[in-house]
């Protein structure tokens, strides 16, 4: 027996050992790599970063539900020496877990094969079988197109090596080996008497058994990382007391293609005529810059980090509630009527809803996003307006349209509204895939380009006040709040990209608001205080008496005496795009802006008192770059901590129509 004992010692200490040294490397590369950026944390997003042992330690919190061993890696850390030492704390249980399991097994392993006992080349085992499963993830972890080329594969496999951490992890292996081989005679050397032994063969031994419980254990034990959400106090006074709603969001909206915002074109008369009636924000930030996660935060008042709506494939968390939820909770009759493929019910937005029609979005894929649909939202919205005008209860209506969104094909008249004199032979369709758009394109085709999304505007706003036209023949008009806003601009190679969720420059995050109540509103107002669309929610709510729960991002911008109470904050926006290795994070306190890559460490300031179109990098000076950096990381730990690991509504299912859909409109390779 003594004999096993010793090896296994052996083992141990010497995992151990290598455990320390990568551990020490590991929190060293990391901290010179991001010294001037958040770093960001292990379950981030559906990838890896740092090291195969928060992988086996995740294994285990998820088999055992083990909450009481702390999470490995949790949060995003601050700049500086306070977040090194707090990144060090927490990975310290994975890695020297982790170090104890592989370095035992190794002595074990040396005691069947009758070798003399070393920690040194237990060590030596334990950083190669780790460095061995951190490349099998890193290389799992590729993304894989669905037409794959040996260049993209490769591509890819490139930059998950370098923006999702896995060399980090080699890099810290490769060290600590090093530092395994110079210094291998003094662990050989290293004193291992009775009591040492047996306290090492216990640690190592109490490892093995953890990690092969959480292998074998019960799958699926999870512990609630979201939190449940307080219910709203009970609503007081009558529900037929309340005003009707009508929350209008157009996709793909930018706000300066507006004329209310001050564009020269007559894109917008009507929704310039409904932003006279009532007040008008001027500076208005989405969350993100794609169309999913920023409608949840229309409609839950709260950012990605805290709703957890971050990828193509999530749902809706039960415990977030959704606006229609509330208002009917407090006796609303509730309808939506969407076009985009991102807001169908099996994302979960049609909770809440009494009625759902998703008629615009059906039938082929071309017809989904290349034809109009604006005359189906039209149709189905009227149709349910006109019904339920029979019934006493106040109403929710969100009306979703959906033809700004590429590829820019407009019906006549409006294909040559703004444009009549074009002749090339730019094709209209393909936005995203056509090479014939590029950064370098014929200035001529560009224009001819904005002037097709100017139409498809201009389309859009006419249905937008047909719309608008019935609620006032019907005689609904002082009795509803209408609020009209976007989920997101677009981009026309201002910063080389075309489309957008693919960064957070101003031409994709700032969109129109509008609030509109004749008689309790007054009308031609503007406000300039800097506000987002998770403010959207929490306006309609205060507006229609009813409460909102406690821990929303967003704040009610308009008061119930009709005057707005705009309040200058910080205003966050965020991306998470996995199969694009994209991880972005900006944020902005009055005109100081600045983003993040959060999987890689390069940061940019801009002035946009000074530099609107953000033309001119590190344009602040060294105090504001700090205050704004200090500022956005106490907002991001403190939601993160709120919600710790995100929260999880689970993926959505998907058909092979779906995929095809999301693929063709650029949202996924």
């Amino acid at each position: 027996m003594r004999a096993p004992r010793r090896h296994l010692a052996a083992g141990a200490a010497g995992g151990l050992a290598a455990a320390v040294a990568l551990l020490l490397l590991e929190v060293a590369v990391i901290g010179l790599a991001w010294r001037e950026a958040f770093i960001p944390p292990h379950d981030l997003a559906r990838s890896r970063m740092y090291d195969f042992a928060t992988e086996l330690y995740g294994m285990l919190q998820r088999r055992l539900g083990a909450t009481w061993l702390g999470p490995a890696a949790p949060g995003i850390y601050l700049p500086g020496w306070s977040g090194l030492g707090a990144l060090l704390r927490d990975l310290a249980a994975p890695v020297l877990a982790a170090g104890l399991l592989l370095g035992g097994l190794a002595g074990v392993a040396g005691a069947a094969r009758g070798t003399t006992p070393s920690a040194r080349t237990a060590a030596l085992v334990t950083l190669a079988v780790g460095a061995l499963a951190d490349t099998v993830l890193w290389l799992a972890s590729t993304h894989v197109p669905a037409h794959p080329t040996v260049v993209r594969v490769l591509r890819n496999a490139v930059f998950g090596l370098t923006l999702d951490g896995a060399w980090v992890s080699l890099a810290s292996a490769a060290g600590a080996a090093a530092l395994v081989l110079a210094g291998g005679r003094m662990l050989a050397r290293v004193p291992l008497g009775a009591s040492a032994r047996r306290l090492v063969a216990a640690a190592a031994l109490g490892a093995v058994a953890l990690f092969g419980v959480a292998a074998h254990g019960r799958s699926g034990a999870r512990a609630d990382v979201g939190g449940a959400v307080p219910a709203p106090r009970p609503v007081a006074g009558a529900p037929g007391d309340r005003p009707n709603v009508i929350l209008i969001s157009i996709d793909s909206l930018r706000a300066d293609h507006l004329g209310c915002y001050g564009y020269p074109k007559p894109t917008s008369p009507r929704i310039d005529a409904l932003a006279a009636s009532g007040v008008r924000f001027d500076t208005v930030w989405s969350t993100t810059s794609w169309t999913l996660p920023a409608h949840v935060s229309m409609l839950t008042g709260r950012t990605l980090l805290a709703h957890g709506v971050r990828e193509f494939r999530d749902t809706i968390p039960p415990s977030v509630p959704l606006l229609a939820e509330l208002l009917r909770r407090a006796g609303y009759a509730t309808a939506g009527v969407v076009a985009a493929p991102f807001l169908s019910a099996r994302y979960g937005f049609a909770r809440g809803f009494e009625h759902y029609d998703e008629t615009a979005m059906s039938g082929s894929h071309a017809a989904s996003w290349r034809g109009a649909t604006s005359p189906k939202t039209h149709a189905a919205a009227t149709a349910w307006l006109r019904d339920r005008n029979r019934r006493r209860e106040p109403f929710f209506l969100f009306v979703h349209y959906w033809d700004v969104h590429y590829d820019y094909d407009p019906p006549p008249p409006y294909d040559t509204m703004f444009d009549p004199s074009y002749r090339g032979a730019l094709s209209r369709v393909d936005f995203i895939s056509n090479p014939a758009i590029h950064p370098g394109m014929d200035r001529r085709d560009l224009e001819h380009v904005l002037a097709l999304y100017d139409g498809e505007i201009r389309y859009t706003d006419e249905h937008v006040g047909r719309l608008l036209d019935l609620v006032d023949e019907l005689g609904l008009r002082e009795r509803t709040i209408v609020v009209l806003a976007a989920d997101h601009g677009e981009e026309f190679f201002e910063h080389g990209r075309k489309g957008h969720e693919r960064t957070l420059y101003e031409e994709v995050l700032r969109v129109p608001l509008v609030v509109s109540w004749p008689g309790r509103i007054a009308p031609g107002q503007v406000v300039g205080t800097p506000v987002g669309i998770v403010d959207v929610a929490p306006t309609i709510l205060d507006l229609a008496g009813v409460p909102a729960p406690p821990d929303l991002d967003g704040r009610p911008l308009v008061g119930v005496q009709g005057r707005p109470r705009a309040a200058g904050r910080l205003l966050v926006a965020e991306l998470y795009r996995q199969s694009m290795l994209n991880f972005q994070i900006a944020v902005r306190d009055g005109s100081d802006k600045f983003i993040q890559a959060l999987k890689a460490p390069r940061v940019e300031f801009y002035d946009l008192a000074h530099d609107p179109r953000e033309a001119v990098r590190t344009a602040l000076d060294a105090d504001r770059r700090d205050r704004l950096r200090a500022r956005a990381a106490e907002f991001v730990a403190a939601t993160w901590a709120r919600t710790p690991g995100g929260r999880d509504g689970g993926p959505v299912v998907l058909d092979a129509e779906r995929l095809k859909a999301l693929r063709a409109l650029g949202y996924i390779e």
